[in-house]
């Protein structure tokens, strides 16, 4: 093997090693995160809670995802922090099907709003759809 050849190898394992390294270094951050206390989580959960209770009243008790219409089943125990947003999420029934859905909620002036509803699952098979978002 020539020179060359050894120097540009040598060049392309240390440009992976890098990527790898930046890349456990980025994903043990987000992990790092403080847990959200007990009272953050029962505030979130009460705010899509809120705004579930809203959609059903609006519908009859019907939960409507897009064209479909289901029943709500209920809201997860855990709640995350993601991009400066909670997540909350919860379970819609559609027949046999099962609906995962996320809210994301917006603290802002101590009041905690959902802004974005995203269908993030059906069944367990990945959809991260947007359902609706406040601009």
């Amino acid at each position: 093997m020539s020179t060359r050849k050894t120097i540009l190898i040598f060049i392309a394992l240390i440009f992976c090693v890098l990527i790898f390294v930046y890349a456990e270094k980025d994903t043990s951050a987000m992990s790092s995160q403080a847990p959200l206390s007990n009272n953050e989580q029962v505030k979130v959960k009460s705010a899509t809670k809120e705004y579930v209770d809203a959609k059903l009243a609006e519908n009859n008790n019907v939960y409507k995802i897009e064209d479909l219409k289901g029943v709500f089943d209920h809201i997860h125990d855990e709640v995350e922090s993601k991009g400066g947003l909670y997540v909350s999420c919860a379970d819609v029934k559609v027949g046999k099907d099962v609906y995962d859905i996320d809210y994301y909620v917006k603290k802002e002036n101590g009041k905690y709003t959902v802004v974005k509803e995203i269908l993030r699952k059906l069944n367990g098979g990945k959809i991260n759809r947007i359902l609706w978002e406040k601009k």
